[in-house]
């Protein structure tokens, strides 16, 4: 939050947020049962926190920060809730595919209910549409503001976040997932991406398969959202390119998992009541 939503409302920018805490299970049709470890009212604690005092002052309201003051805290009597433009805490998903693709029809369904669910007929409405996209999980934290990070075209640009480690066992255009940022008019690009596998990874690599393919990671996005983007090829291209970068140059050693320039990821350890806890 401080170093993402907050220096975006800092600017000016409305910051609206889609959040899924989707119970893991091993098929989709199991049945009801309860969140083994369920970190919903630790992230209402985190993403509708209202912003800092000194954000509000600047003019830089999210939907939940407007009216009057109090607390020391943002502005508004409901807090930062209205950030929060939809929610599933029902959710059940079969792996990380499927957790991705859950939350792209969550947030497709919210913009259906704004009259926005053909991405299309928004052309020349200002302000009437996201700009920017970003699709992300709650697992990592950031060590340094949007505002500084390496990717410079935010409003061209569909943005991996880094390229994996070499010698990864997904190949040379393996891509790192914890992280995408995409203008509104790449969404729907990206939305077709997903669960989606291109004919070199067949090829190449059939043992893993495909972009965030059901039950499965991101890794092998980098060739199907090329082809999406008319672009070809399965190396990734240079920061800098014409439609696809990557939020850092910095590239793992080992583990996508590593700490970067830009993030840390941390784990969900221990069990019960309190043991997923955002920091």
């Amino acid at each position: 939050m401080a170093h993402v939503v907050y220096p975006l409302e800092t600017l000016g920018t409305i910051v609206k947020l889609v959040v899924t805490d989707c119970l893991s299970v091993d098929h989709k049709d199991e049945g009801p049962t309860d969140h083994k470890c369920s970190m919903w009212d630790e992230l209402l604690e985190v993403y509708a926190r209202p912003a800092p005092v000194e954000v509000g002052m600047r003019g830089g309201a999210s939907g939940g920060d407007g009216g009057g003051g109090g607390g020391g805290e943002g502005r508004g009597g409901d807090g930062g809730r209205e950030r929060l433009l939809a929610v599933d805490t029902t959710c059940r998903s079969i792996g990380q595919g499927h957790n991705i693709r859950i939350t792209l029809d969550l947030f497709s369904a919210a913009l259906g209910r704004l009259g926005m669910a053909n991405t299309s007929s928004l052309s020349g409405t200002p302000g009437a549409r996201p700009d920017l996209v970003i699709v992300t999980r709650h697992d990592v934290g950031f060590i340094l503001p949007i505002t500084q990070w390496a990717a410079k075209d935010f409003e061209r640009t569909f943005n991996f976040f880094s390229r994996c480690e070499e010698r990864s066992p997904y190949g040379e255009s393996c891509v790192n997932d914890i992280m995408h940022t995409m203008p509104f008019d790449l969404f729907g690009k990206f939305n077709d991406a997903v669960g989606r596998m291109s004919e070199s990874d067949k090829a190449v690599t059939p043992q893993h398969g495909g972009c965030f393919m059901e039950g499965k990671n991101g890794h092998e996005c980098y060739n199907v959202m090329a082809k999406e983007l008319q672009e070809g090829g399965g190396q990734p291209k240079a920061q800098g390119g014409a439609h696809v970068g990557f939020i850092t140059n910095w590239r793992p050693r080992s583990n996508v998992r590593e700490r970067s320039d830009v993030t840390y990821v941390y784990g969900c350890k221990g069990k019960g009541k309190g043991a997923c806890v955002l920091r």
